[in-house]
């Protein structure tokens, strides 16, 4: 593949990506008019921070059943 056929490709993968975001931002600006989302959370309201502590919650609870599941499966 030669230096043009690089760029055209990179370019036409830009493209695409950028046509993918338009898209999945009128999916996002259709779902919050139905639900009446007037403002997107932003990182420094606290909502933002709860929803932060959750995740990072559900993640180690993850691992700790991951773990259990192998100790288990270890035992027998």
């Amino acid at each position: 593949m030669n230096h043009c056929d690089m760029t055209r490709s990179i370019e036409t993968d830009r493209r695409h990506a950028q046509e993918i975001e338009q898209k999945d931002l009128l999916i996002i600006h259709a779902l919050e008019k139905k639900l009446k989302i007037d403002r997107r959370w932003m990182p420094e309201d606290s909502e933002w921070q709860e929803a932060a502590v959750m995740v990072g919650k559900r993640r180690y609870q993850r691992c700790l059943d991951n773990l259990e599941g192998l100790i288990v499966s270890r035992m027998f």
